[in-house]
């Protein structure tokens, strides 16, 4: 569902994961490289907490001015405070149920699995597991072999 909030009263900037990287490139010292292997990068998103690690500064305001989320079709973009968010499938958390079709494809997603393993375990043993093979075409092909 479609929902807007703001918090102007919320005393801590508002980070996200993507300030992580941008925060140990300035902590570090390490510039972003533009080219890796000869294909050219996109710039690095989001901003550096670094400056929140002086305690003068641990409360500052975010530098986020204008910012855009998106993660599993679910969007969200936060400005100055306000967040609009936008939830297009559903949280699939513990509360949530999940559809039959989910539940169905990991059910036959294991048994295939599970299939597998036992049919390569099988091929171990061809003339003793579960899945006997005949020995006599082997037999016949090794008897006309020797004639």
């Amino acid at each position: 569902m479609p929902g807007a909030t703001h918090a102007p009263h919320h005393p801590t900037p508002e980070w996200i994961v993507i300030d992580i990287v941008p925060t140990i490139l300035e902590a570090t010292g390490i510039t972003a490289p533009v080219m890796v292997n000869g294909i050219a990068q996109k710039p690095i998103e989001g901003v550096s907490m670094a400056y929140s690690f002086d305690q003068a500064n641990a409360t500052a305001p975010t530098p986020h001015e204008t910012q855009y989320f998106e993660m599993m079709a679910d969007r969200a973009l936060y400005q100055d405070g306000w967040t609009a968010s936008t939830k297009s499938f559903g949280r699939r958390g513990r509360s949530s149920g999940w559809p039959a079709t989910v539940i169905a494809t990991l059910f036959l997603c294991a048994v295939s699995v599970s299939g597998a393993i036992f049919l390569i375990l099988e091929m171990y043993t061809p003339f003793e597991g579960v899945i006997q093979i005949s020995s006599a075409p082997l037999r016949n092909a090794l008897a006309h072999l020797g004639q």
